[in-house]
């Protein structure tokens, strides 16, 4: 059993959760989803869950429990081949049936040891990363946004594996259809009062009780803050009246105007609901010509014959298996690899903007020095 009791966690004078009670494993396996706001704390507790950072309050123990932990940004060292990578992991016994066996439980064959770990894509990786997490055979699963870099077969896959796992699964990922798929609770990390809440069912379910509890407790506050203010009015208006000012009915709605005020709660926050400005509609016309006759890796064609223009306010989706090409033809059309067959043509007056894959900031430095050295400002 993995228990977590009383954590609290907080960056500088900034807490992102206090008082989080939590258990996973043993006899009863659940599949979690862990659900909040960006910044809330989800991958933080992951990572106190994994002992990889300390909580600031509370203590994790594990009994009889083994732990693989799946973080959004997938490193696989040094490594040149993909088996070089899983032998790093093992011992020499049983070592060439167990990497066999992981690379088959993560929907890769058996010779995928045998790839290079630089032409590998983003999903792929993360199958690489979770085949070493199974060469430790865990029991607990902690995996956070593992669909970051999936396709929709990919995702698919992920499903079915996550459904398969005989032990326990906490999952951090946006995918709603996945979660709705796989998990059986969600755990909330509130980020108005800093604590965990448990709920049932998938991702649907946690919507409609959400709603739900937030509808009974509006009732509830706006019932206690009606009653406040006819219990004022009445005492502003009889308070010092002759008929009422000596009598005891004075000081007995005194007392239950301090009853309903200390008992009264803060007003219940719903979730936000952010609304995005409609883009104001402007003249359309080429922006970007796309012709690639070829592009090799070695002697791998990954894309061949690739031809399509883009219009002003286009928003166009590129999909694909894992290792088809995406990131690649991303890469070509930004202007990052120039080492390619054909041509491509921008706009007039056309700036690219390009968020990878993976992050190239640097960690050790600070948000505000990142922005200064990226815009000049």
């Amino acid at each position: 059993m993995l228990k977590a009791k009383k954590i609290t966690y907080q960056i500088n004078d900034r807490v992102l959760f206090e008082d989080l009670d939590v258990f996973l494993g043993g006899q009863m396996s659940k599949k979690v989803a862990l659900v909040g706001s960006n910044g809330c704390g989800k991958s933080s507790l992951l990572r106190i869950l994994n002992n990889e950072i300390q909580p600031t309050g509370g203590n994790v123990s594990s009994l009889n429990e083994t732990i693989g932990y799946l973080p959004q940004n997938i490193e696989l060292g040094e490594y040149r081949l993909v088996g070089d990578y899983l032998e790093s992991k093992l011992e020499e016994r049983w070592m060439e049936y167990k990497i066999e066996k992981a690379l088959r439980d993560v929907g890769l064959g058996v010779d995928f040891n045998l790839r290079e770990i630089g032409l590998l894509s983003g999903g792929e990786k993360v199958r690489v990363a979770l085949a070493g997490l199974m060469l430790d055979e865990p029991t607990i699963l902690l995996l956070d946004e593992p669909t970051n870099n999936l396709d929709m077969a990919g995702v698919k896959w992920l499903e079915d594996f996550i459904g398969k796992f005989k032990g326990s699964v906490v999952v951090v990922s946006h995918d709603r259809y996945l979660i709705n798929q796989v998990v059986d609770s969600i755990w909330e990390v509130n980020p108005n009062t800093k604590g965990l809440q448990v709920f049932s069912g998938n991702y649907d379910n946690f919507l409609k009780e959400k709603k739900r509890l937030y509808d009974k407790q509006m009732i509830e506050f706006e019932y206690k803050e009606r009653k406040i203010r006819e219990t004022e009015r009445w005492l502003r208006r009889y308070e010092l009246h002759p008929k009422y000012r000596f009598s005891s009915i004075i000081g007995s709605k005194k007392q239950k105007l301090s009853r309903l005020k200390n008992n009264q709660r803060e007003k219940p926050v719903g979730d936000g609901v952010i609304k995005l400005n409609e883009m104001p509609s402007r003249k359309r016309g080429c922006v970007l010509s796309v012709g690639i006759e070829s592009k090799n890796f070695g002697r791998q064609t990954i894309l061949q014959d690739v031809f399509f223009k883009m219009y002003k306010n286009d928003k166009v989706l590129v999909r694909g298996d894992n290792g088809s090409g995406k990131t690649t033809l991303l890469n070509i059309t930004t202007g990052r690899d120039e080492d390619f067959a054909g041509e491509i043509l921008l706009g007039d007056g056309i700036q690219v903007g390009y968020l990878s894959q993976f992050s190239d900031l640097d960690k050790s430095k600070s948000i505000l020095k990142v922005f200064e050295e990226k815009t000049g400002i």
